[in-house]
């Protein structure tokens, strides 16, 4: 069989569950894998910024990637790998679509986020993000330029995504990858990750292999949403969550138990003892 080198981990959905901690057995079975000598990093839609405390928490030791492949750095040492904003073009036609539409809309810089102004779904994602965002105008935010560009956009919906909205994005941008998600303790609630098209998950996952000096082949990735398939579809071990869409479920190598199970420590325990 082939040696694994490298495990990556999604948060939201699938470290950590709907009381936002990753739960004891996840932390022994990760605690299992440092001692095997097995590299530790998180692949995530969050920004760095909300993503580091929880790579802290389960030690990371490969390169983390954050901001829904936007972002690429080492925890301990802050190096920065890879870092692909939006362009200033794109993240102003995603601003001109919020205001068009009246969409929710966040923005992204390195260091924090930016609504236009509270709201129900902000609070709401507050609870993910364990910080809240800065109330600005928008359009304000995109013209401080090259010193604070704009690492992310997502636009989040209660419920459905309106019909055409994905498409709309893409037709009214130039150079973007989109990518959906949804809340693990609020399935309703649907996020529209948009990121610089060089930030693709699939190229983050190359730029990681090149870091580690290995290949997909041995590497595992557990996740549990559709921004998650890149990952899942492509390393030797891709296991989706038991709580992930059907969809999410089909495009992986193998199902771990649900989140709230802490399928991780299952699904490891049964790697192992093969």
């Amino acid at each position: 069989m082939t040696e694994l080198k490298v495990c990556y981990f999604d948060i939201d959905g699938t470290l950590v569950g709907k009381n936002g901690a990753i739960s004891q057995d996840v932390l022994a079975a990760i605690r299992d894998l440092h001692r095997r000598g097995i590299l530790v990093g998180v692949a995530s839609g969050r920004p760095w910024f909300s993503a580091c405390e929880i790579a802290t928490q389960i030690e990371t030791t490969a390169p983390c990637m954050t901001f829904s492949g936007a972002f690429i750095n080492e925890r301990k040492s802050g190096t920065v790998h890879y870092e692909s904003p939006l362009s200033a073009a794109d993240a102003g036609q995603v601003v001109a679509l919020a205001e068009e539409h009246g969409w929710y809309l966040e923005l992204y810089d390195r260091s924090q986020y930016y609504v236009s102004q509270r709201t129900e779904i902000s609070d709401i994602h507050t609870e993910y993000m364990e910080t809240p965002p800065e109330e600005a105008r928008l359009s304000e935010v995109l013209s401080k330029g090259s010193e604070h560009p704009i690492v992310k956009s997502v636009f989040a919906f209660q419920g459905e995504i309106p019909a055409g909205a994905l498409e709309e994005i893409s037709a009214r941008t130039e150079n973007t990858a989109i990518a959906v998600a949804y809340g693990a303790a609020h399935p309703d609630l649907h996020f529209v990750n948009v990121v610089d098209q060089a930030a693709d998950r699939s190229v983050a996952l190359k730029r990681l292999c090149a870091l580690l000096d290995c290949s997909p082949e041995q590497m595992m990735a557990f996740g549990d949403g559709e921004s998650d398939i890149p990952f899942l579809s492509q390393v030797q071990w891709g296991v989706a969550m038991g709580n992930a869409k059907e969809c999410v479920q089909e495009a992986a190598s193998h199902v771990a138990p649900s989140v709230e199970e802490s399928g991780i420590a299952g699904f490891l325990e049964s790697f192992f003892s093969e």
